[in-house]
């Protein structure tokens, strides 16, 4: 678990990466932008070889061959989905933690309401 949202962050970073390189523009920049692109390749493809389920080790196999074959602005609306969707995986555990904290905040407010009434009956 560990492994992968390291995997997920690295693959973040380099999106990120690839997306500042590619707003400069600048043919000086061609070398860096298909460098960036080609480690992000090789993210997308390291992220699905870590994964036990085989759905999504194909999926993330066929999304690695998609920004590969794609072209440079092809490549920046893929980049921009993608750390859009890793954003949510990284997001996902703090909001489930959230929600569970919530509700047995909940719950314990709940039983003292409880116990409050009791006592005020008493």
């Amino acid at each position: 678990e560990a492994q992968w949202k390291e995997a997920l962050e690295a693959l973040k970073t380099a999106m990120i990466t690839y997306n500042q390189t590619s707003k400069t523009g600048s043919p000086k920049h061609e070398h860096a932008l298909e460098a960036t692109a080609s480690e992000v390749v090789d993210k997308m493809r390291r992220l699905g070889d870590m994964h036990t389920d085989p759905a999504v080790k194909k999926e993330w196999g066929e999304r690695a061959e998609q920004f590969e074959k794609a072209g440079k602005g092809e490549r920046g609306i893929m980049s921009n989905d993608v750390v859009k969707g890793l954003a949510i995986l990284l997001a996902t555990p703090f909001a489930l933690v959230g929600a569970v904290l919530f509700a047995a905040g909940t719950i314990v407010y709940g039983a003292g309401s409880v116990v409050r009434g009791l006592g005020n009956v008493l």
